[in-house]
């Protein structure tokens, strides 16, 4: 982090290292979700292609979930005195 950086600028540094891995799950999960329901529904009942409403609201509620988990940390990186972390290494 740098010494001027103010505290909006390092909550956002620390929470898009983390939320750009989320975001990129989340391509990748809703993908293959989407793959996998078009796979499956000729031989489940039940299973029809139009199950987006329900994958999107998983997809929201996990990123949700990914922002509230990455905004203790960058809360906790915006308390640390510069001076005193630099001391301490």
């Amino acid at each position: 982090m740098a010494l001027g950086a103010n505290r909006f600028a390092v909550m956002r540094d620390v929470a898009m290292g983390s939320l750009i891995l989320v975001l990129i799950g989340l391509a990748v999960g809703v993908g293959l979700s989407l793959a996998a329901s078009r796979a499956l529904s000729g031989l489940l009942v039940g299973i029809g292609h139009g199950d987006g409403w329900i994958i999107g609201g998983v997809a929201l509620l996990v990123l949700l979930t990914a922002l509230a988990a990455c905004w203790l940390p960058a809360r906790r990186a915006t308390l640390i005195n510069p001076v005193d972390a630099l001391r301490a290494e």
